[in-house]
């Protein structure tokens, strides 16, 4: 040591600092669960650069506390980094993190912290299942479901993917709800929103969802129709988004369906299944001497959504 001061440089003791370092996470109260593995955030800035050993015991009710894992280590270079530090999966249990000193066991922090039986809760983004694209661009609107608050999550990210391309991202600091531009030239099909990190306010990793939207173009039904005496016409038109015109075309040579019912609360008869002509419209006259609801619904395809059914009482 006297070698290092005289040549104008520090001991490892004496390059940062001389104290000890301190555990942000877990904390005592964190809610952890079965198969938690960390993060255990250290924060070296007072301790001395150097190699530390850590270690999780468990403690028991009556007796001593006993080692569960093997000892690791981590070197500690004076970088200022706040390591998160990992373990093997821990069942159920009361345990104690302890890290120090490898050469002297000093310079030591420790922790006592609760694993709990059954698997953690999920902080779930709540997206639609489906998107209808109707506009050059649409804003899909993500939201944090209220686990997320109960898990006092500070920060949460997921990605949205689709044939390993990340298209845009959810972030969540402190904002309500967050939104992924879905463009009508992006493709049709499945998007994989995936989890990228979520975080508690003590710097405890909360598990994330992993949902599913499926993006298709969309596609709308028209009805209308007259009577006359028992005379009845029914008229209806479907078009089909159509993104390299941003606008919704004629969907021709398209099967719909025609059903009735007497009643509101009676069961929907099949009546006649139309064809779509090259403006998309259909129709059809027929005599019905009583007054009936009708409903016309048409398929969807992989590239479109079926349209909503459209109801009118004649």
């Amino acid at each position: 040591m006297l070698l290092l001061a005289g040549l104008g440089l520090s001991s490892p003791a004496d390059a940062v600092g001389t104290g000890n370092p301190t555990i942000s996470a877990p904390t005592p109260t964190a809610a952890l669960y079965d198969g938690y593995t960390g993060p255990f955030v250290v924060d070296f800035d007072d301790a001395p650069v150097g190699t530390y050993d850590y270690v999780v015991l468990e403690v028991p009710a009556v007796g001593d506390p006993a080692p569960v894992t093997s000892v690791q280590h981590y070197d500690n270079n004076g970088t200022g980094l706040d390591p998160q530090l990992r373990v093997t999966a821990l069942d159920p249990g009361s345990y104690r993190f302890q890290i120090s000193d490898a050469d002297t066991g000093t310079h030591a922090a420790s922790v006592d912290f609760t694993v709990r039986s059954g698997s953690a809760p999920t902080c779930s983004l709540v997206v639609p299942t489906r998107v209808r694209v109707h506009a050059p661009l649409q804003k899909v609107t993500g939201k944090l479901n209220s686990t997320c608050a109960a898990l006092h999550t500070a920060t949460a990210d997921w990605k949205v993917t689709r044939g390993g391309r990340t298209y845009d991202y959810f972030r969540f600091d402190g904002n309500a709800s967050d939104t992924w531009s879905l463009y009508d030239g992006d493709p049709v099909g499945a998007y994989t929103v995936v989890p990228l990190s979520a975080r508690s306010s003590d710097f405890t990793d909360v598990p994330q969802n992993k949902p599913t939207v499926v993006a298709r173009r969309d596609s709308r039904l028209a009805l209308g129709g007259s009577r006359s005496g028992s005379s009845v016409t029914l008229r209806t038109t479907l078009t089909v988004y159509s993104a390299s015109t941003n606008v919704f075309r004629a969907w021709a040579d398209k099967y719909v369906a025609v059903s009735y019912r007497t009643c509101s609360t009676c069961t929907w008869h099949h009546y006649r299944t139309l064809k779509t002509d090259a403006q998309g419209h259909a129709s059809y006259r027929f005599t019905a001497s009583s007054s009936r609801e009708y409903r016309v619904d048409a398929s969807g395809t992989s590239q479109a959504w079926e349209p909503i059914p459209k109801y009118k009482r004649l």
